[in-house]
């Protein structure tokens, strides 16, 4: 590949000649050209830099991931979470691709190795707290609202976001940012109302037509029958969820609709118990007729 120099020269000659000939825009000179290429040429470097630099710490952060989750299967507790504590709070925060890592399996990862070593628990508690706290008294700028929804999953606590939702005033942006990262937990409450604020019966509808596509894998995907299976078993779960949720809510006409599209899809005794619970656990055991 030429080098910059020489690509300069060889364009200057080339605007000089077009230039000479009137064959350029009147407007145009040779030095404006020249600078023009310049300062593509030098963009085009400072992005394929920028690329560089990002996919350098991509790579670092992963690698201690990698690591921390090795420390701890060989019994190195202690570092395993200090490596696990720097992804949470520091190098995975804001990560284009690690938001979701981050609150689910980096989390899950230090609530396992809490099992075997409580200091572990005494972290994810402290940042709880601290997270709600902000929450509270604020401003929330970050990722406060998410992190506190996640820290409670993973420490079996939804009671914790349900008491802080309660004491956000209706129409507030940190009420409605919880009930979007904390639906799990207000669904085990039986805040139904509250849940259907920022899930419609409509985005219900739109779900379940995703969720029950058939999975198209690539023939040489490796146990292709366990994940269609895996695929068709979340389908049904999150679709009797929302069932509970318009039956609690009060809306028993679109519970009922899309309680026979999802028998439509999986009528098995198995999928029927499923809505049936959840029917009854959202206050209508006669949501279906009986077979």
């Amino acid at each position: 590949m030429k080098s910059l120099p020489l690509v300069v020269s060889a364009v200057f000659t080339l605007a000089l000649t077009v230039n000479a000939l009137g064959l350029g825009a009147s407007e145009s000179s040779p030095s404006a050209d020249v600078d023009r290429l310049i300062t593509s040429l030098e963009k085009k470097k400072a992005a394929a830099a920028a690329d560089n630099r990002s996919t350098a710490i991509t790579d670092g952060v992963q690698a201690r991931y990698t690591r921390a989750k090795e420390m701890a299967n060989r019994g190195d507790p202690v570092e395993a979470l200090r490596e696990l504590l720097w992804c949470f709070d520091e190098g995975m925060v804001g990560k284009t691709g690690f938001g979701a890592v981050r609150t689910s399996f980096v989390l899950g990862t230090i609530a396992e190795l809490g099992k075997k070593y409580s200091p572990a628990l005494t972290a994810l508690g402290q940042r709880r707290d601290e997270a709600r706290k902000q929450i509270l008294t604020g401003p929330v700028h970050g990722t406060e609202i998410q992190d506190f929804a996640a820290l409670n999953r993973v420490l079996g606590d939804p009671k914790s976001t349900c008491f802080v939702f309660d004491q956000l005033p209706p129409g507030d942006r940190r009420r409605k940012s919880l009930a979007l990262f904390g639906s799990a937990a207000l669904l085990d409450g039986r805040h139904y109302t509250d849940i259907m604020e920022i899930k419609t019966y409509a985005m219900m509808s739109s779900n379940f037509e995703v969720t029950t596509r058939e999975l198209l894998l690539p023939a040489s995907t490796p146990n292709v029958e366990r994940l269609r299976a895996l695929n068709r078993k979340g389908a049904v779960t999150n679709t009797a969820q929302d069932i509970e949720i318009l039956a609690g809510a009060g809306d028993v006409a679109h519970a009922r609709e899309l309680a026979q599209r999802l028998l439509a899809y999986d009528n098995t005794d198995e999928t029927r118990a499923e809505i049936q619970q959840h029917a009854a656990r959202g206050g209508h055991p006669d949501l279906l007729p009986v077979p």
